[in-house]
């Protein structure tokens, strides 16, 4: 009597999975002891047997099977054939009829499906073996050429030496020219190179079946074969292997030519479709070149930083698929998992900093708590710091095998948080100014100032400086502190680099030195430099050549 093993099932929005409780099973036994359709789930391996007859359908080409707990439990991935749909059950609510003949069909079409592929599979072997038997023939073809060539060459050479050697013979009068005369050498053995032409046979190409593990990773491309047997400079072959790309990257970042690692890294990314390791270390390289490029020094626009943090952010996506697709990555050393995922959480951290900074609005993780990320990468670090002493666990990672280079990112990744807790600093701040509780609005500001001096004077942190002192010298003017927002606009005109916020300075300025002046008007001085900050706005915008000449009345002697 078959007994029905326990097993309990999950759904998400693209795939189902079910996991099985049974033991012994061995992966080599899977493709015989399963069958799957569309429809119908079987598993028979005596005593257990479990049939399943699914709700809804799902794509069996693309199964994947992963053995748990020392081979005790299986679970079997299934994709949905339609994602986004609700199964509101596992198996189909209907009749036992129903569900045979149901069953049956798919079986049907499943056994129509691989008779079909058997029978295109047989054609393209006899298209191969033809194209194969063909360049064969042609080939003894023309060595016999070759061969045929070299014989006739050979024979008329033996017969100008044998027509020089009798002219000489039949010369009786002259015994002495005779013995004289000069003798044919011997012939010597000569090696005959033999070139043969290259054939470009247009062999198809097999459909339907998984290619072997030396065509994933031996991909040749190169361009079409010379005409002529000379021509070898036409001949252009590259390889572009990903592991071969790979150390190419890793040549790249190491002369600093960020650039071309990242074209180096897309066709990588373009490639390793089957090695999930090797493209998540792709994506996490390409990363830390944005954020390289980011730090090289250069001034970047606003327009610069948001397709920077776009792209970034695209990166970091990908590789989150593909760390949430943890099946791929079952036959990896999980130590070296974990360093990546230490990576990729510091990244993170540094991706949102710059979507935050260039106001992008391509981010969906709004909610996204950037201090835990911090913290789950350091957690994560600190239990696996002895993995860099493992040169066979961290040999794979390309430039993330040196634990310096790791602290170095995470010293980075914990200055953008530093920056993040300022932002949310700021945002409190500005929501007190537009309360206009002005004191307090101060308050966060000086705090946000005095944080910044102890960081290193990076673009995001000037900014953010700049930023703050705008606002607090606003918040100095509403409060009528006109010294301290005098203070503060000639500290930004002096080190702003940004001619919005040195217009604004110039202006509140003024109009500080103004407001000063009614308080105490025999201070002219104040009146002079007012003037001169509004001569300076005026270039900018007309309107205030108004309240030159208007200031000006008042300098003048009654």
């Amino acid at each position: 009597m078959p007994v029905t093993p326990q097993y309990s099932w999950a759904q998400t929005d693209d795939k189902i999975e079910i996991q099985i409780q049974i033991a012994g099973v061995h992966s080599r036994l899977l493709r015989h002891i399963t069958q799957i359709t569309p429809v119908f789930f079987n598993l028979n391996f005596p005593p257990y047997l479990l049939q399943i007859d699914f709700e809804g359908e799902v794509n069996p080409l693309n199964v994947k099977v992963i053995l748990l707990q020392n081979k005790k439990e299986i679970k079997f991935i299934f994709p949905k054939k339609a994602e986004g749909e609700k199964w509101k059950d596992l198996i189909i609510d209907a009749g036992k009829e129903q569900r045979l003949e149901r069953r049956h069909e798919s079986i049907d079409r499943l056994h129509a499906k691989q008779q079909e592929i058997r029978e295109r599979r047989a054609k393209q072997r006899k298209l191969r073996q033809r194209a194969a038997q063909q360049r064969q023939w042609d080939e003894q073809k023309y060595l016999k050429h070759v061969m045929n060539k070299l014989e006739r060459e050979e024979q008329e050479k033996c017969a100008t030496e044998l027509q020089q050697w009798t002219a000489v013979a039949d010369n009786d009068d002259n015994k002495e020219s005779i013995a004289t005369a000069e003798i044919p050498a011997i012939r010597k053995a000569v090696d005959v190179d033999i070139k043969l032409s290259e054939w470009n046979y247009v062999v198809p190409a097999r459909e339907d079946c998984k290619p072997p593990p030396f065509a994933q990773k031996s991909v040749v491309f190169g361009t079409s074969h010379p005409q002529s047997h000379g021509d070898k400079s036409s001949i252009s072959i590259t390889e572009k292997t990903p592991a071969f790309l790979f150390d190419k990257a890793l040549q790249y970042i190491t002369n600093k030519d960020y650039n071309s690692c990242i074209y180096v890294l897309d066709e990588i990314i373009d490639l390793a479709h089957n090695d999930s390791m090797l493209l998540m270390l792709a994506y996490c390289h390409k990363m830390q070149c944005f954020i390289a490029l980011h730090q090289a020094g250069k001034r970047v626009t606003k327009s610069e930083m948001e397709s920077l943090a776009q792209r970034a952010l695209e990166t970091v996506k990908s590789m989150q698929q593909l760390k949430s697709k943890q099946h791929c990555l079952q036959e990896t050393d999980d130590r070296t998992v974990a360093i990546v995922e230490v990576v990729i959480l510091f990244q993170r951290c540094i991706t949102r900093c710059w979507c935050v900074l260039s106001s992008t609005k391509h981010f969906d993780d709004n909610n996204e708590d950037v201090r835990k990320l911090w913290q789950r990468g350091c957690k994560i670090f600190d239990l696996n710091q002895n993995t860099f002493d493992d040169a066979k666990a961290t040999d794979v990672l390309g430039m993330f095998k040196d634990k310096h280079m790791v602290q170095e990112l995470r010293s980075v990744a914990g200055d953008h948080l530093n920056v993040m807790n300022m932002i949310d600093c700021k945002q409190r701040a500005d929501t007190l100014l537009k309360e206009k509780q002005h004191n307090d609005a101060i308050g966060e500001y000086d705090r946000i100032i005095t944080e910044s001096s102890h960081l290193q004077n990076t673009e995001h942190v000037s900014l953010l400086k700049q930023q703050c002192l705008n606002n607090r010298s606003t918040a100095y003017f509403s409060s009528k502190q006109f010294l301290k927002c005098v203070d503060d606009c000639s500290e930004l005109i002096s080190s702003c680099n940004e001619a919005n916020y040195v217009h604004k300075a110039h202006i509140k300025r003024a109009a500080s030195y103004l407001a000063l002046w009614h308080k105490n008007k025999n201070e002219n001085n104040y009146l002079q430099k007012s003037i001169g900050d509004y001569q300076i706005a005026a270039k900018h915008d007309t309107l205030y050549e108004s309240y030159v000449s208007k200031i000006s009345k008042f300098l003048q002697p009654n």
